[in-house]
C-alpha cells in the first residue's frame, strides 16, 4: 500500500507564494534606515578618498621638495663652490642633468597623456 496519494490529476498544477504586506509605516521606517546607511557608507567613502588625496598631495610635496634642495645642492656646487673637487662637480652636473630630464619627461608625459 503507497504511503503518498498521487494528486496530479484530481488538483491543477499552480504555484504558491507566500508575501507579507508591508505597512506603510513599516516601509518608511525601513527606507529611512536604508537611506541612513547608504548616507553613511558614502561619507565613510568621502572621508576615504579625502585622506587618499591628503596622502599623494603629501608625498608629492616631500619628493618635490627633495627634487628642490638635490637642484638648489647641484647648482651650488656647479656654480658657487670653488673650494669643491673636480669630481664632486661632475656627479652633481651628472645628478642634475637626472633631475631635469626627468622633470622635463614628466610634464611632456602629463601633456601628451591629457
Amino acid at each position: 500500500m503507497p504511503t503518498q496519494i498521487n494528486l496530479d490529476g484530481v488538483v491543477p498544477r499552480g504555484e504558491l507564494a507566500l508575501t507579507r504586506e508591508e505597512h506603510p509605516d513599516e516601509r518608511a521606517a525601513r527606507l529611512k534606515k536604508e537611506a541612513d546607511e547608504t548616507t553613511a557608507r558614502l561619507k565613510l567613502e568621502g572621508r576615504a578618498a579625502l585622506i587618499r588625496d591628503c596622502q599623494d598631495i603629501a608625498v608629492f610635496t616631500a619628493l618635490y621638495l627633495f627634487l628642490i634642495g638635490m637642484v638648489a645642492i647641484c647648482v651650488y656646487f656647479i656654480l658657487f663652490a670653488a673650494a669643491v673637487s673636480p669630481e664632486t662637480q661632475r656627479w652633481s652636473q651628472s645628478l642634475l642633468a637626472a633631475i631635469l630630464s626627468g622633470t622635463v619627461s614628466f610634464i611632456v608625459g602629463r601633456k601628451v597623456g591629457k
